[in-house]
């Protein structure tokens, strides 16, 4: 089962692990940042490593379907930028985006690789390179970052939607009537 833990922890370690990023939770180190949809292409100054690589983690978003062998599955949405900051004077925008198109396929095979691996994130949906979805970012954050935004879609295990599978963390031992005994309204 997915949880924001699982789905920050994987891609931290990443981006701990990469040799151009070596994230760390250092002053002026931070490479890595979790984000919503609306943040995605936000400002970044004042929040990561000076003139460097930046990797931002878009949370995900999921719906329930059900899986070809007729399992209940988390269908989820996530995505990532990476993004190398330019400047004019050093280099331009589009050996920036070069640099982070390295990274963002270094990523991307890794994925792949841990989904055929067996990773409990991806639950084995990225085997074959599943939805994956590429698009450069040419001015991002301050005006001064190009990069990669990548959205991919993997599934994931759901509890199934059963009476009694949820008994031990409900009250109702995990069966909700169908009628409710009558409260006394309070005005």
């Amino acid at each position: 089962m997915i949880q924001n833990d699982s789905y920050i922890n994987y891609f931290r370690w990443q981006c701990e692990n990469h040799p151009d990023l070596l994230h760390a939770d250092l002053p002026g180190s931070r490479v890595f940042e979790v984000i919503d949809i609306d943040q995605a292409l936000g400002d970044f100054r004042g929040s990561v490593k000076e003139k460097d690589f930046i990797f931002r983690l878009i949370m995900y978003t999921y719906g329930v379907r059900v899986g070809e062998d007729g399992n209940m599955k988390k269908s989820a949405q996530g995505g990532f930028i990476i993004a190398r900051n330019y400047s004019p004077r050093k280099a331009s925008h589009l050996e920036a985006l070069r640099q982070a198109e390295v990274i963002t396929d270094h990523f991307i095979q890794k994925m792949i690789a841990d989904s055929r691996g067996g990773h409990p994130l991806f639950f084995s949906s990225l085997d074959d390179g599943g939805d994956i979805s590429v698009v450069p970012v040419l001015v991002t954050g301050d005006g001064a970052y190009a990069g990669w935004r990548v959205i991919f879609s993997f599934d994931n295990y759901f509890a199934e939607c059963v009476p009694g599978a949820f008994a031990p963390e409900w009250l109702d031992e995990g069966v909700t009537p169908f009628t409710y005994e009558e409260e006394e309204v309070i005005p």
